[in-house]
């Protein structure tokens, strides 16, 4: 958890987990996510290569945030961003690398 805003390639090749941030995901973040997340409370900059962005479910959110909640942190209606892999460098193929450089 970091309270404040988090640097150039947070989460990066993430395999597990989640990394969450009160502040502003300056760049690159979730780049070549796994399995990990990455939790943004604030303004994403820039997504990682094969990251996207999803809205996380009520229950998700309701989870992180008695997560905060427990280290004395309210986060309370923070509009929370969930960064996670986009799946396509799960399934490489020699065949294919050109395709999946262009990632």
């Amino acid at each position: 958890m970091v309270e404040g805003n988090v640097g150039y390639s947070t989460g990066f090749m993430g395999h597990g987990g989640r990394v969450i941030c009160l502040g502003d995901a300056i760049g690159s973040v979730g780049d070549s996510l796994w399995e990990g997340s990455v939790w943004v409370a604030g303004e994403i900059r820039t997504l990682g290569v094969d990251a996207k962005v999803i809205t996380p479910s009520a229950e998700e959110v309701a989870e992180v945030e008695s997560l905060l909640s427990g280290l004395g942190v309210d986060a309370a209606g923070c509009d929370w961003k969930q960064v996670v892999s986009g799946q396509k460098l799960w399934y490489f193929e020699a065949r294919d690398a050109k395709k999946w450089l262009m990632i």
